[in-house]
């Protein structure tokens, strides 16, 4: 795929958090992400999550940030890798206080799918 292919696929991504429906991202994990998906995150350096651990991850993150939004910062891409600059913005249920953060994400492509996402975050208690 190219590299405009895979970026749109990182958009397509993101509209479908954004519109914060269950159903619309479980379907958006078996079409875009490999089923043996690995995740290099803060919390889970290394983790072979693969399809089932990243529906838990997603249905996670909207029960304790059911406003959240995702905005693009940056999107730039160069051969299988798409590099996102990303701010997500939203309410800790728990806590009712702004649960912002900001990230930088790396994904890999291979056989028009996301096989490997780097990510670092920081989180950030006030309106960005």
């Amino acid at each position: 795929m190219s590299t405009e292919q895979n970026k749109a696929i990182i958009r397509h991504l993101l509209k479908g958090l954004n519109t914060k429906n269950s159903t619309v991202i479980e379907t958006l994990v078996d079409e875009i992400f490999a089923a043996d998906f690995v995740v290099h995150a803060n919390a889970q350096p290394g983790a072979a999550i693969g399809w089932t651990g990243l529906k838990q991850h997603f249905r996670d993150g909207l029960a304790k940030w059911p406003d959240r939004d995702f905005t693009i910062d940056d999107l730039i891409a160069e051969e299988d890798k798409v590099v996102m600059r990303v701010t997500r913005r939203g309410t800790d249920a728990a806590t009712g206080k702004p649960a912002n953060s900001r990230a930088i994400c790396v994904y890999r492509f291979a056989e028009g799918r996301i096989a490997e996402l780097w990510q670092v975050s920081i989180e950030t208690e006030t309106q960005l």
